[in-house]
C-alpha cells in the first residue's frame, strides 16, 4: 500500500507514496471515520508530496466526498491539510473539494510544516481545551 497513516493525540497525519490507487485514498478515509477516535480529531494532514503516479478516479472523489459530506455530521471540527505541489494532485484537490461541497475546511501547503501550523491553529468551532 502506498500509505502510511500515524493517529496523532488530536489528529491523523497520513502520507502518501509511489503509485496510489482510489482503494488506497479511499480505504483509510472508511477505517479513519469507523474509528471510536475520530470524534475527537481535529485536523487530518495528507502529505501527498511522494506520490509519483496515481489513478484515482471520478468515482473515487465522489465516495471521498460524499464520506466527509456524511462525517462533518458527527466532527464539524476538524480540517484537512493537504501538501501538494505537483499540478495534477493539486489539482485532484480541486476536483475533491468541488465534490465535498466544503465539508472540511481544507487548504493546500507545499510543506508538511506550514500543513501542521495551519492545521493545529485551533478553529473558532473547537473548544479551548481540545488542544
Amino acid at each position: 500500500m502506498g500509505c502510511d497513516i500515524q493517529w496523532e493525540p488530536k489528529g491523523i497525519f497520513r502520507r502518501y507514496f509511489g503509485h496510489v490507487t482510489g482503494q488506497e485514498m479511499t480505504e483509510p478515509v472508511i477505517a479513519m471515520q469507523a474509528d471510536p477516535r475520530f470524534d475527537r480529531v481535529r485536523y487530518v494532514i495528507l502529505d501527498l508530496l511522494g506520490i509519483e503516479t496515481f489513478s484515482v478516479t471520478h468515482g473515487d472523489l465522489e465516495l471521498i466526498g460524499a464520506l466527509d459530506t456524511a462525517a462533518v455530521q458527527s466532527n464539524p471540527r476538524l480540517k484537512l491539510a493537504i501538501v501538494a505541489t505537483q499540478p495534477e494532485i493539486i489539482g485532484m484537490v480541486a476536483h475533491y473539494e468541488d465534490l465535498a461541497e466544503g465539508a472540511f475546511p481544507t487548504a493546500v501547503f507545499s510543506t508538511v510544516a506550514e500543513a501542521r501550523a495551519w492545521a493545529t491553529i485551533p478553529s473558532v468551532h473547537w473548544p479551548e481545551t481540545t488542544l
